[in-house]
């Protein structure tokens, strides 16, 4: 529109009332063609924008960008999540919006399966941004105008990542990838740290925290599913997670317990905790070979290594030997578990793929029943299961 600049030059005048009806009128402007223009300007906006009107501005960019199911943006998904959705996610004094900007992370994320990858790669971003922000650790890629993430994003940052955690091995290696947390050396391994960690998880809601045990779990599923994980960084997520999840376990919302007990308990019957504890810590602290070379240099604790006899020396060789077979056979064993583990833990953790359904195919489902709250009808069908399970019992 040829009055495109006025409008936009309106958007800074002190009138409030002339800097809404701009913003209304650019509502009606906006198209596939110049979207992207018009809501990398409205975001400039936001930043500089108080009160009521940043409020507005935040409404109608989203409601823009995802007006009649995301017409506008054709291919603009990977930038409306990575860009305007991240950006939105910084901003101060917009926390009321923090739910919608949530569920339109989500929702795209569902909807656009093109946009599945570079989704889960700005959600892991924001995870480690806000944790080395949290922890007070200096990253070389600092977080967006240097303000923290909104509380009420992380549920489906960590949503995101956990239910499309299959990509996080195709991320593994970009350079826009921010470090990971001290002490990991795999992408798999530090989201379960973070994830986990009991001096930031343990400060969220309860919703998040039981999000986040769930995450962690999907995680390890995809680690234990891709073959660029090694041994040590298997070992190590396991670790972690026999380390944090009794935390969560001790936790006074059911929800957080119930998730934490329940990967817990399906770790335990899996037998990956005893594995990661004994062969691996092993492994990992040099148990196995340490000991053994002090054998092999010295199987008769002779220092000077005089009167060593032919026997001793072909002894000390078997036996070191020996060691490297076992310690070999431990990695093997554990990789050999987790890829054995990966068809249960997917079954348990990771659901058929799931895709909206249209307006016209949800009308063809059946209603569900109907349960009349005053007339008694709910208490009595819990009486009804109750005398069931009391049947069952005698």
């Amino acid at each position: 529109s040829e009055y495109k600049d006025l409008i936009l030059a309106c958007l800074s005048d002190e009138d409030v009332t002339l800097r809404s009806r701009a913003l209304d009128l650019l509502t009606g402007l906006a198209g596939k063609k110049n979207l992207r223009e018009l809501i990398t300007q409205l975001l400039r906006h936001v930043e500089l924008a108080d009160g009521a009107y940043k409020l507005d501005l935040v409404d109608k960019i989203i409601f823009m960008c995802s007006r009649d199911k995301y017409a506008h943006l054709s291919d603009n998904f990977s930038w409306y999540i990575s860009t305007v959705l991240v950006i939105l996610a910084h901003v101060q004094g917009i926390e009321v919006h923090g739910a919608l900007i949530s569920s339109q992370i989500a929702d795209v994320a569902l909807r656009v399966l093109p946009v599945r990858k570079c989704a889960v790669k700005s959600m892991v971003n924001l995870l480690f941004e806000e944790y080395a922000r949290h922890n007070g650790v200096n990253s070389d890629q600092p977080s967006v105008n240097g303000q923290c993430v909104m509380k009420d994003v992380l549920p489906s940052v960590a949503w995101v990542i956990g239910e499309y955690s299959q990509f996080i091995s195709k991320i593994v290696g970009d350079a826009d990838i921010m470090n990971l947390p001290k002490g990991t050396s795999d992408l798999h391994c530090g989201i379960i740290k973070v994830l986990l960690d009991p001096s930031s998880s343990l400060l969220l809601d309860g919703n998040t925290q039981s999000i986040y045990v769930g995450c962690a779990m999907k995680v390890f599923a995809s680690a234990c599913n891709s073959n660029s994980v090694s041994t040590i960084d298997l070992g190590k997520c396991l670790s972690i997670l026999r380390l944090y999840l009794p935390l969560f376990m001790e936790s006074i919302l059911a929800e957080v317990q119930e998730r934490a007990c329940s990967a817990y308990n399906i770790l335990t019957a899996l037998d990956l905790f005893t594995q990661s504890e004994d062969e691996m810590s092993a492994s990992e602290s040099g148990l196995y070979s340490s000991s053994q070379v002090r054998g092999v240099q010295n199987p008769t604790n002779d220092l000077l290594g005089f009167g060593m006899s032919s026997d001793h020396l072909s002894s000390a060789k078997i036996q070191q030997k020996s060691s490297t077979a076992v310690l070999n056979q431990s990695k093997t064993s554990l990789i050999s578990k987790c890829q054995s583990a990966a068809a249960a833990l997917g079954a348990f953790l990771v659901p058929e793929a799931m895709k909206p359904i249209g307006t016209k195919q949800q009308k063809r489902l059946a209603a569900p029943m109907q349960v009349d709250h005053d007339n008694g009808e709910l208490q009595t069908l819990f009486d009804t299961l109750f005398a069931d399970e009391i049947s069952l019992i005698k």
